[in-house]
């Protein structure tokens, strides 16, 4: 019966984010992300991991971004988590790469609730953009995302429904928001420390041109 019930809050959910998939299509049909990561324990409390990503548009047939990132992860506090990261990246813009770089702080409760685990991360970004129209370019976010995911008793597959929110902090022209995610996905453990991440996100930019993109996700993490 749990598993009855989890399954179908999971379709439920699924089926209303490819039903307003549908309802706003374009001809930029999807992304697909892929990134794979290692993650090792420096001390009892503190982790860190590391990351490459590779990102893919046009119907995941152009390379438009691949990204090298490192995170330091605190976990010597109760239910709550700190983080920092830092990631370069090279992003395709016309004719050219354009380098990037961000800076990330977090703070990430977590929670259990019989089967179901919340997770609410609240998450200052910074982002420098060199040489960006003649000049260079300073970006600050921040980023609220609620994930709630499912347990199946003696089952390896873990699914999970997430929102992610972006409040603009500087020169954007909609000081509430600039960017809406909702995000379904699985969270798989595979042998000998190895875990598959594999998600849907229904992505809504907010700007004078108003931009829908659906993204499949893809992550493979090893735990040394």
């Amino acid at each position: 019966m749990e598993i009855k019930q989890g399954a179908y809050i999971i379709v439920l959910a699924a089926g209303l984010l490819l039903l307003n998939a549908f309802a706003h299509g374009q001809d930029k049909d999807f992304r697909s992300w892929n990134d794979i990561s290692v993650e090792a324990e420096l001390t009892d409390d503190i982790d860190l991991q590391a990351e490459i990503g590779l990102r893919f548009d046009k119907n995941a047939t152009s390379l438009d971004e691949n990204l090298y990132e490192l995170e330091l992860q605190y976990k010597g506090i109760k239910d709550y988590d700190l983080s920092t990261s830092y990631r370069f990246s090279l992003v395709r813009e016309m004719n050219h790469l354009q380098s990037r770089h961000r800076w990330t702080f977090d703070g990430q409760l977590e929670k259990e609730a019989g089967r179901f685990d919340l997770d609410f991360r609240t998450r200052l970004q910074l982002e420098y953009i060199p040489f960006t129209a003649f000049e260079d370019r300073y970006e600050y976010y921040l980023r609220d995302k609620l994930t709630v995911a499912y347990n199946i008793k003696d089952w390896p597959a873990d699914p999970y429904l997430a929102f992610e929110h972006f409040v603009p902090l500087n020169n954007k022209p909609f000081a509430i928001t600039d960017k809406n995610r909702y995000i379904i996905g699985t969270e798989i453990d595979l042998d000998k420390g190895f875990e598959l991440d594999i998600s849907f996100r229904y992505q809504r930019s907010y700007d004078n041109n108003p931009e829908y993109d659906y993204i499949i996700k893809t992550g493979l993490k090893y735990e040394l």
